[in-house]
């Protein structure tokens, strides 16, 4: 997932989204299906015509770029966490990882309060321990049942 800037606002995270991503704004509309005034004009924080709400999803993963839904997100109060690749059933070495990440989380926190690591750097072990607990979750979700993973 790209994370580009920190969006103040909604319109910061659209026009960012539009205007500074891998594609150009002619060849996201080609891409997105639209035309390339839709996107200028929904990116505009000084137009009143809105983002073309359909057209954000296609947009999002085209740039791969999720600023906007981060900042939603944000807004409401949630975290935004990628999906992992992994489905199912969770191998014992995916639970030591998940072990491992979270004491490194822990770990990197500490030393950020103690002013010995950067925000980057704690972020990166914070959102690698949040992506193994998704992933456990997944398996949760799908009724992966503790018996199951032979530890």
């Amino acid at each position: 997932m790209t994370r580009r800037i920190k969006s103040h606002t909604l319109d910061d995270a659209l026009y960012f989204l539009v205007h500074h991503g891998d594609y150009s704004v002619d060849e996201l509309a080609d891409e997105c299906g639209c035309s390339a005034s839709l996107l200028y004009r929904g990116a505009s924080p000084n137009d009143s015509t809105g983002f073309p709400i359909k057209k954000l999803i296609p947009v999002m993963k085209k740039q791969r770029d999720f600023g906007p839904l981060q900042h939603m997100a944000s807004r409401c109060d949630f975290l935004l966490v990628p999906a992992p690749k992994k489905r199912g059933r969770m191998k014992p070495e995916e639970v030591a990882e998940l072990q491992r990440n979270q004491a490194d989380a822990v770990h990197a926190l500490t030393k950020f309060f103690d002013g010995m690591a950067t925000q980057d750097e704690t972020r990166k072990a914070v959102e690698q321990a949040m992506g193994s607990l998704a992933r456990a979750r997944m398996a949760v979700n799908h009724g992966i049942q503790q018996g199951e993973l032979d530890l």
